[in-house]
Formats: structure tokens, sequence, C-alpha cells
């Protein structure tokens, strides 16, 4: 190891269905390169929210080819990858707005996206540029103008192609470098990643039946 000392505070994710090894552990081994300085401006426990949901976001629009001060819906937007994806879009003169609950309108809106759609039966037909899907709507791709862009981190059935729209999902790849470079907007300020809750080791399985009800405000964590 030449890029870290002992006592390096670092964060990291590792592809655990390719290694065939999980993460819920207090130590875990993985090649140097997947990992970058934690930022300082938070905890270690706090950063720990970061690899997955920052990856996630950044690479999906990555995947995005948008014309200069696009306009932009995002799903889910009151979630870990929504608010990443959000804040991102927004700091490149993107106009952003928020398919979420009504309960989280004050807060999107606190974070400069322009409006906040409560529910899919309101969405506007053909009016955005791009759809950032981090809820699984597909129905929204209804309110894609044409030749315009569809892409979801969600697992669910994807729309058809139509109208010259090509829906496209997005999968999140191990990046360290691409961390390191997300850590940095965090030590800035310019972007921060929630934490909804945290768990116990041995709360692994309420862990998961919070995420599997959907709604959570944030990242859940496992902290040893």
């Amino acid at each position: 190891v030449t890029r870290f000392t002992p006592g390096d505070r670092v964060i990291g994710m590792i592809a655990q269905p390719a290694h065939r090894y999980g993460t819920y552990a207090e130590r875990v081994t993985a090649d140097q390169s997947l990992f970058a300085p934690a930022p300082s401006n938070v905890t270690l426990e706090h950063a720990a929210a970061i690899p997955l949901a920052a990856l996630t976001a950044v690479q999906c629009l990555e995947k995005l080819d948008l014309a200069p001060e696009s306009t932009v819906l995002v799903t889910g937007a009151a979630g870990a990858v929504g608010r990443i994806a959000s804040a991102l879009l927004i700091s490149r003169g993107h106009r952003v707005e928020a398919l979420a609950r009504e309960s989280d309108t004050d807060e999107l809106l606190a974070l400069s996206l322009s409006r906040v759609i409560a529910s899919p039966v309101d969405l506007p037909q053909k009016e955005y540029d791009a759809i950032v899907d981090t809820a699984g709507i597909a129905e929204s791709v209804d309110s894609v103008r044409d030749d315009g862009a569809f892409i979801s981190i969600d697992d669910n059935e994807q729309p058809a192609p139509q109208r010259g729209i090509t829906p496209a999902k997005s999968y999140v790849d191990e990046d360290g470098s691409g961390l390191e470079s997300f850590a940095e907007l965090v030590s800035t300020g310019s972007v921060t990643v929630p934490v909804a809750r945290t768990f116990r080791f041995d709360e692994a399985p309420q862990a998961h039946a919070l995420l599997a009800a959907g709604g959570t405000r944030g990242k859940v964590l496992l902290i040893p």
C-alpha cells in the first residue's frame, strides 16, 4: 500500500456481487485504488454514507448528454442519490424540478430546486429535456420532450423506446478516483450526503425492513 498510511481516514466502495464478499464487517480488504481520503469536515460515520450514493449519482449523470441550461426532472429527489444528482445538476447551470412527497417541498426548494411535484399524476407532458429516475417511476417518461433523455438507477421495468427517447439504466461501478473528486466537493460544502438513520450491526434486519418500506430521506448506515 503506497497511497495511505495506518490511521488515515478513508472511504471506499466494493462491488460486492462481483467479488462475492460483503461489507457488513468492521474490517474489509480491497485494492487501494478503490479508496479515497475521507472529507475532513464530516465524521467518519457520516463519510460512510458517501461512496454508494455519490458514485451512483455521478455515474448516472455522466451518461447524460445535456445541453447547457437544460430542464431536468429528478424523481425521488429527497433521497440520497436524488439529492446529490439534483445538487450536481444545479451546480452545472441546469434547471431542476423534483418529484417528491409534499412534505419534502420546503426542504427541496431551499436546496435551489425550481419546483416540487408531489404526485406522478400531476407531472406535465413532454416538458423536460431529461428525467433522472431514482424512484423507479417508469411512467414519468411521458414528461420527457420528444428526442429527450430518460435514465433510471432503479431495477424496475424500463419504459419502451418512444418519440426519439431511448430509456437507459445506470449501474454503479467501483471508482476510487471518482470518489476522491466527490469528496473534495463535500469538503468545500458544495454538496452534502444526508443520513436518514443509523443501526447497530445486530439491527441489520431492521435496517433492511426500513429500506424495503421505501421513503427514506438519506442513507441508512450500519455502525459497528
